[in-house]
């Protein structure tokens, strides 16, 4: 069963106002009920440009808000006030076609100000098949370059996590993270 990140709550409580997305209602209701938090539904209309009329249910809590439904469905008007954005796993989550269009995507939704907290893993792919799927850095640079400053702020070898997690046996696996500030 896929978890929702407990860093909505971390944001939560360094005094952000949290909106998330999440595509599964089960880790929508699962998060709600292991935070013991109280949430309101609200079906919204989709924008999605595809002939099917699919629905997006705002999950509304003064904790944490999420989205439960296709991205691509999303509206710019809900996220006007966004300011920082953190993809802990939606970019890696998706196949190389789909990233162009995740990215485009995001820059019609998010503000002029805005920066992202952006989090990649880099591997042999031809070892694995994703998701996760191996983003590299150089990927990242042509996806987000031409709208944000991007810097890396940190590296990490994470391939004797993976194997002890006996998940993955790659012969290496590493994390980066960076932090896309917007130019324009």
């Amino acid at each position: 069963i896929k978890k929702i990140s407990i860093t909505v709550i971390f944001f939560h409580q360094q005094g952000c106002q949290v909106v998330a997305n999440e595509l599964s209602t089960l880790a929508v209701q699962d998060f709600y009920t292991e935070q013991q938090l109280i949430a309101s539904k609200i079906t919204q209309m989709s924008e999605n440009n595809s002939t099917d009329d699919s629905e997006m249910i705002l999950w509304n809590s003064p904790e944490v808000s999420i989205y439960c439904g296709d991205f691509f469905a999303l509206k710019q008007a809900d996220f006007k006030d966004i300011s920082m954005v953190y993809d802990r796993a939606a970019l890696v989550a998706l196949p190389a076609e789909m990233r162009i269009k995740y990215v485009q995507k995001l820059l019609q939704l998010l503000p002029k100000q805005v920066s992202i907290l952006l989090i990649t893993f880099d591997y042999d792919q031809s070892e694995k098949q994703g998701p996760p799927f191996s983003v590299s850095q150089e990927e990242v640079y042509r996806l987000y370059g031409d709208d944000f400053q991007i810097q890396l702020l940190e590296v990490k070898d994470v391939t004797e996590e993976q194997q002890k997690k006996g998940s993955l046996n790659l012969s290496y696996f590493n994390e980066r993270v960076f932090l896309l500030t917007k130019t324009n």
